[in-house]
């Protein structure tokens, strides 16, 4: 890959596994499978996971703690669900 960005990108490796975790550097959970590649990858790069208002990320906070993945909440009004729907 070439171009002015180029030592901005940084190529992650991930291995698809059982159902149950989706992906080797995932223990075994409930996360939706879209979400998985991308909490692996940030596991693997070690980067953390910024977030405006899936409240999944929330929810899984405790497995982001497990594998050492810190979350930033940028809109923590909307990290949960019973947050989006009362005022």
């Amino acid at each position: 890959m070439s171009g002015p960005h180029t030592a901005e990108v940084e190529w992650v490796r991930i291995t698809p596994s059982d159902e149950s975790r989706g992906f080797r550097e995932l223990p075994p959970n409930t996360l939706h499978w879209k979400d998985r590649k991308f909490l692996a990858v940030a596991k693997k790069a070690g980067a953390s996971i910024l977030n405006a208002t899936d409240s999944d990320w929330h929810e899984q906070r405790q497995l982001l703690e497990r594998l050492g993945v810190p979350l930033e909440q940028l809109c923590p009004q909307q990290k949960t669900k019973v947050s989006r729907h009362t005022k």
